[in-house]
């Protein structure tokens, strides 16, 4: 049997393990599919090279339909993993069509594309036979693509070159883009300094000032790991490629040996570089390397050092004191050393010795290379892993959400010095003011649940007596519903006492003359003769509007804030009349307790983005105070 069929057999094989391990549920899902629709699939007519197929799903719009793709996948229809069109594009695009018309496939589709999975993971799959991949590719394909999809949700995300995380500034380059760099700057004797970042150093840099500045000082930065995947994609951010400092090395030889550039080696325990060197002389023969020096050097032996690197006239320093030590020496030094190219690496030459060994090329694949090096050295690294990994998707997480309220509050603030300011003093003024924005939101809800559910229950004698006399009164419901605006203009029900004749909105029209609210936005008439005898009494004290507690309930509305227009009203606002829609609309509000009915539209729309500008709980406290002499009074309600 050939490597193709070893493929696909395996691919039969695991389908139809799983099969037999979901099948009650897949037993379930058909019932399901059968009652719902009167068939347990549903069938989409494919042309692919291998001939014609049906490509199946359960029936009914309810989860659990792609599961069916595993019988397709037993048949031999379908790939797990390829370079072939995705299933779930197949059926949108031939949805609609039928068998003749079927738009034909020119590769096997498969469940997982190799492609996308590069682009959402930046593993770079370029070894691998694209044709026949190995039972462990695919393994590691498919888990990998599973870990970042379960961790980081469905959306669009940008590639832009540089971005921020944690306060610390990001390059997002592939690892050839990184190589070309390397080249042209050490060419060009274009002094620059680069460092690799990964989930620990990040973490380190939000409590080290002077570490994140050196970092930021740096003329590019990498990233480096799966965490910086997962976090970059939180920011809505697609990593181009995982660019770390082993992959880069044997990049750097060979650059370095076409080009005719030396390299000089200093860090790691005495006698490490040296054994570096030699592998990778051995492994990359002309390479150059102009001199090693070990890590262990006191303050005083720093000048001799830098002099030594001088004299060698390297055109590449790799510096290997871990981090922060490694970024912190380069940028206080920087100045003083020759070498163009200066960059920070970590615990590299210790993979290039038999000291620490990396982990199989199907654990990078997945993203788990941290674990293979939590086996190696539990001890040292638990903190850095168990701890440190958390941690950072945690602030990770709370920079998104920071981000988000930054582009919802940018009137209110510096967007740019939020996202890119280092300054922590900043940050925690930022962090405090968001979180008052928060406490007033949440302390406003509360308010809103609690004394609207308390009126409702004293007030309901009251509602009861007035529903009796409006149904004594005249036909019609009790209770007259229209569409309003809600915040960020989104509709909602708003609840009245019907006060008018049932015909009301129809004969609107006919009196729009007589609207005596200056500029024809809303519509209000002292002696409107729509109103009914009970309607213009529970209007003069604004009992019309008790039912409107249930749309504060419902979180519609709130106790206080601008009163909600009608989507004709709306389409008449202007851009500074529609900042009357940022804030949830409320059953009273400034404008309400300064005239009612008798202020002009203007007026009502410059107390309102007073409101908006100042709201507070003290403030909605003075307002509902002041509503009951405003709707005693009686005065501007009709």
């Amino acid at each position: 049997m050939n490597e193709h069929d070893q493929s696909q057999w395996f691919d039969r094989f695991f389908a139809a393990t799983c099969i037999l391990f979901l099948s009650p549920l897949l037993l379930v899902r058909a019932i399901i599919g059968l009652v719902k629709c009167g068939s347990v699939f549903e069938k989409t007519e494919v042309s692919s090279p291998d001939g014609e197929f049906n490509l199946l799903r359960f029936s009914g719009f309810i989860r659990g339909r792609k599961l069916a793709f595993l019988f397709n996948i037993v048949a031999n229809d379908i790939v797990l993993v390829g370079q072939g069109t995705l299933v779930s594009e197949v059926v949108a695009r031939n949805r609609y069509a039928d068998g003749a018309n079927a738009e034909p496939v020119h590769a096997k589709p498969c469940l997982v594309n190799l492609n996308k999975v590069q682009d959402k993971s930046g593993t770079c799959y370029e070894e691998h036979n694209v044709a026949v991949l190995t039972n462990r590719n695919k393994i590691s394909i498919m888990a990998r693509y599973a870990l970042i999809s379960l961790m980081v949700p469905n959306k669009r995300f940008s590639r832009p070159d540089k971005f921020q995380m944690l306060g610390t500034s990001v390059d997002n380059l592939t690892l050839d883009g990184a190589i070309e760099l390397v080249v042209n700057s050490a060419t060009s004797k274009s002094k620059t300094r680069l460092a690799f970042v990964n989930a620990d150093c990040l973490n380190i840099a939000v409590k080290n000032d002077e570490y994140r500045d050196a970092l930021n000082n740096m003329s590019r930065i990498f990233a480096d790991g799966i965490g910086m995947q997962i976090g970059a994609q939180m920011l809505g951010v697609d990593l181009k490629e995982n660019v770390n400092g082993t992959d880069m090395l044997p990049k750097i030889c060979k650059a370095s040996i076409e080009n005719n550039l030396s390299l000089y080696l200093l860090g790691g325990k005495p006698g490490v570089a040296d054994e570096a060197v030699a592998n990778l002389s051995s492994e990359f023969p002309g390479l150059n390397v102009v001199g090693t020096r070990h890590g262990y050097f006191s303050q005083d032996e720093e000048v001799d050092v830098v002099d030594a690197i001088n004299e060698s006239e390297a055109d590449i320093l790799l510096v290997a004191f871990g981090a922060p030590l490694q970024e912190l020496w380069i940028d206080r030094l920087s100045s003083n050393l020759n070498p163009s190219i200066q960059v920070g690496v970590g615990g590299l030459f210790d993979f290039y010795t038999d000291r620490i060994s990396r982990s199989p090329k199907w654990v990078q694949d997945i993203g788990l290379e941290w674990i293979w090096r939590l086996k190696q050295e539990p001890l040292r690294l638990w903190k850095r892993y168990l701890v440190g990994n958390p941690l950072f998707l945690y602030r990770m997480h709370k920079q998104s959400k920071n981000d988000q309220h930054c582009a919802n509050f940018r009137r209110f603030s510096n967007p740019h010095k939020a996202m890119s300011s280092p300054n922590k003093r900043y940050r925690r003024k930022q962090n405090r003011w968001l979180f008052k924005i928060y406490l007033q939101r949440v302390g406003k809800r509360l308010t809103d649940i609690t004394a609207s559910a308390i009126a409702l229950l004293c007030l309901s004698p009251v509602l009861i007596i007035v529903a009796v006399l409006i149904k004594l009164e005249s036909k019609g419901d009790i209770l007259f519903r229209q569409k309003r605006v809600g915040r960020y203009g989104k509709e909602f029900s708003m609840l009245k006492f019907r006060s008018m004749r049932s015909d009301a909105e129809s004969i609107k029209s006919e009196l729009a003359a007589d609207n005596e609210v200056d500029g024809g936005v809303t519509f209000k008439m002292k002696a409107d003769p729509r109103v009914t005898r009970v309607g213009r009494f529970i209007r003069r004290y604004s009992i019309d509007e008790l039912p409107q507690l249930i749309n504060v309930l419902k979180g519609e509305m709130s106790l206080v804030g601008p009163r909600p227009p009608v989507p004709k009203e709306v389409d008449l606002y202007g851009s500074l009349d529609r900042r009357r829609l940022e804030v949830i609309p409320g059953i009273t509000g400034l404008w309400q307790v300064s005239g009612r009915s008798d202020t002009t539209f203007e007026e009502q729309v410059a107390l309102d983005i007073d409101y908006l500008e100042s709201n507070g709980l003290m403030q909605d406290f003075l307002i509902l105070i002041k509503t009951v002499p405003a709707v005693l009074s009686g005065k501007g309600a009709y």
